[in-house]
Formats: structure tokens, sequence, C-alpha cells
């Protein structure tokens, strides 16, 4: 019967879906999963619609702004995946010899991060997706104002869709163009490398398991010398005790995983 209210009230429109959380007490984990069993519908979820006011838009705005300023190196931009079509024409610049920069913030008025930078000609290169246009070929608003604004920066920007930079012919064609470009020694911003206190990601999980060691190492000592017979059902709820953790089990198979492949488990 809970389950038929609640899909009712997904129907009416009524509610946000933080609103019918609340009034029986679910969490989304738990709206996942019932969901996921087929116990609600989402198809039919006709779900209130927040529309923001436009001061609400604006101090939003204002607010992000505002934090792109204090944290440059934490915009959406800089921490993109590689596209492989962009390190193509990296690798044909590197074979010519030309120096550029990758991901660089062009002005600190709008926080513009460029694909490819080469000061010495006073170009950009952004490799563009198919993302980047309309269906008549042209680029899209936000890519064309973005456009505008590089070139009225004085870079000369050029455009390439991604397919052309296989293109070794295109890619010529291109590099001349920038050669004859003049440098203006124009301003930009290179994203400051932050040090990393860890190699790689197998160091990471090394490292943080080491911690872990080090922190719970007094109370394994303790819970290895304790009358519990971890043989048997119900040594879970007093080594919790010890440890003072929900999940002992879980503890123990990350920091000391030949104790716990001797311990009882359910089967």
């Amino acid at each position: 019967m809970l389950y038929l209210n609640i899909q009712k009230d997904f129907e009416s429109g009524l509610f946000y879906q933080k609103d019918i959380l609340v009034k029986y007490n679910i969490s989304i984990k738990r709206l996942r999963t019932l969901i996921k069993k087929g116990l609600l519908d989402k198809k039919k979820f006709k779900l209130k619609k927040y529309e923001a006011s436009i001061e609400t838009k604006e101090k939003i705005s204002t607010l992000r702004k505002n934090w792109l300023k204090s944290n440059p190196d934490k915009h959406p931009w800089r921490n993109k995946s590689k596209s492989i079509p962009c390190e193509k024409f990296k690798e044909f610049l590197n074979s010519k010899k030309i120096f550029f920069i990758e991901e660089v913030l062009i002005s600190k008025e709008r926080f513009y991060s460029v694909d490819i930078l080469i000061p010495q000609y006073n170009s950009v290169v952004e490799i563009n997706g198919n993302q980047h246009y309309e269906a008549t070929g042209l680029l899209k608003k936000y890519y064309n104002d973005r456009n505008f604004f590089i070139k009225s920066k004085g870079w000369n920007v050029y455009e390439i869709h991604y397919s052309l930079v296989y293109n070794l012919e295109y890619c010529e064609s291109i590099l001349n163009s920038i050669l004859n470009n003049k440098n203006l020694e124009l301003p930009f911003f290179i994203k400051s490398q932050k040090k990393s206190k860890y190699k790689n990601r197998e160091d990471y999980w090394n490292n943080r398991k080491k911690n872990k060691l080090k922190k719970y190492e007094e109370k394994i000592k303790i819970l290895k010398n304790s009358n519990i017979d971890f043989y048997k059902f119900g040594w879970v709820k007093l080594a919790s005790k010890i440890l003072e953790v929900k999940n002992p089990g879980k503890l123990l198979s990350e920091i000391d995983p030949e104790f716990y492949k001797n311990c009882y488990k359910r089967k």
C-alpha cells in the first residue's frame, strides 16, 4: 500500500521529489532501489518542476563567477578528459617542433580555457567535436561568442573539426597560416601544477591502507588477544565493540586479509 501511495504522489505532479522523500521518510538510494525492483514506475512520474526566479539565477551566477575567480584551476574546462583528436594535433605540432601550451586561461574576465595556445604566433587552436556545431555546420552561439571574445583579446583562433586532424595536408595548411602570424606578446595564464603526494592510484591506496593499519593497530592487537572465538557465529558483534566500527569484517578484510580469511562468515 505504501508503494501505491508513493506512486500516486509522483504521478500527481503536485510535489517536488524532495517533498515526497521527506513525506515518506525514504532516501534517494531507497527510491532508486524501489524503481530497480519494479515497485515504482519512473516512466509515470510527473514531478513538479522547479523554476528559479531571475533574482535567484543572478545570485547563483554571481556566486559561481566569484568562486571561479578564486579557484581558476578548478574550472570544468581545465579538468576535462583528454581528447584523442586533440592529442593527435599536438603530436603533429611536436613533429614540427612548434612550442605550444595546453589548457591555458586566456583572460580572467571570462574563464575560457583553450585547447592549444601557440604564444610565439599569438594563435589559439580549438579541436571541436560535433556538439560544438549546429546542423547547418556553423558554431553554436556559446562557442561563437567564446570565439569572438578570444579574438577581441588579440588572438588568432583556429576552430578545427576533430575529423580534420587526421588530414595531414589540412594540418599543414593550418600550420602555414599560424606561422604567418605576428607575435604580439599577449597575456595568458598558465595553470599551476600541484605536486601530488602519490605516484599513482596504487600508491594512494597502499598509503591509505598503511594509515588505516596504523590507526587501528593497537585495537587489532587487543582484538586478537581477546577471548572471542572467530570460528563461530557472533564474533562480529563482539569485535565491533573493541574496534569501535559498525563493520569489523570489512575493516579486517582491508588491513589484515590473512586473519579475516579464517573468520566465520555467513553462507
